[in-house]
Formats: structure tokens, sequence, C-alpha cells
């Protein structure tokens, strides 16, 4: 009797598991299944020491397997008026338990910067669960930003300068 209540219970556990929505990289401030619904992160809505991030960077979610999609938002520290700014939506189309999207930070961020990343996962319309989810990272910026810019700046110099020669030339 014990062995089938304990089955009965991880199986459960595993279907609830299955339902949640959580950042899984860059890890968020933390996951609650009882305040997960509370904006704008979960109910972990103070915030934390940042975590460095990439000036392109990887966000990687573990969604339910249902059809919705991942709003990211990014608010930057010393943002007086706490507007987000939408970054991103990412679609499931359900038969999966993670997404993952790119965020490209050199037109949004400021080098040597902090911000929130919020990310809101929504089921698609008409679905019987119109809940939203939240979760939050606190990221910071570094000289990557910078160099990022610098480099697509170089390419685009580059390829200039080439494109005037080959004209020169004919």
């Amino acid at each position: 009797m014990k062995c089938i209540i304990a089955a009965a219970l991880f199986t459960a556990a595993i279907v609830m598991a299955e339902n949640d929505f959580k950042m899984v990289k860059p890890g968020s401030r933390g996951f609650n299944d009882d305040s997960d619904k509370v904006g704008p992160c979960g109910g972990f809505n103070d915030e934390m020491d940042p975590i460095k991030i990439k000036a392109k960077q990887e966000f990687k979610f573990g969604v339910p397997k249902s059809k919705g999609f991942v709003g990211l938002f990014y608010l930057s520290e010393g943002n007086d008026v706490k507007e987000w700014k939408p970054l991103l939506n990412i679609t499931s189309d359900g038969g999966h338990d993670e997404v993952e999207g790119e965020v490209e930070f050199k037109d949004i961020a400021k080098t040597n910067t902090k911000g929130t990343v919020a990310a809101h996962w929504y089921y698609e319309e008409g679905s019987d669960n119109n809940a939203v989810y939240y979760q939050c990272v606190d990221v910071a910026h570094g000289d990557d930003l910078k160099n990022s810019a610098t480099i697509v700046q170089a390419t685009f110099m580059t390829l200039a300068v080439t494109t005037v020669t080959l004209l020169a030339r004919l």
C-alpha cells in the first residue's frame, strides 16, 4: 500500500513539474509554485545580485507542454518610470518542454550597467488556462557590449572600404 501511495505522489510531482514555467538559463531569482502567477517576477520581486551576461545572451525556459509563448522584457537599473522594454517572444507549439531564444543587448543596454530581464509565460488564446506565469533574473552588462558594437562597426567599415576600392577599379 505504501508503494502505491509513493508511486502516486511521485507521478503527481512529475506531472506538476511538467506544467511549471521556469527560467533555466540564466537561472532566475527563484521559483515558488504558490507565487509564480504574481507579477512582475513570480513573487521574487526584490532585486538580487546580478548575473554577468553576454552581449548576445541565450535564454532557455522550461515550459508547460501546451501552446503558448514566452515574452521577454528588460528594465534597466535607474529607470525611474519602471518602463519594461519588450525584447523577444519565443513561441512553443506544445510539443516541447523547453524553448530558447537569443537577445542582443548592445542596442538595449549600456556598458557596465545592470538591469532585470522578466519572462512571462502566456498560454495560447482560447486555452482553458489563461493564467500568466512570471520569472526574473537580474543581469549585469560588461565591456563586451562595447566590443560587440565595435566589431559590428569594424566589419561594416571593412565592407565599405572594400566596396569603395572595388568601385574605384571599375
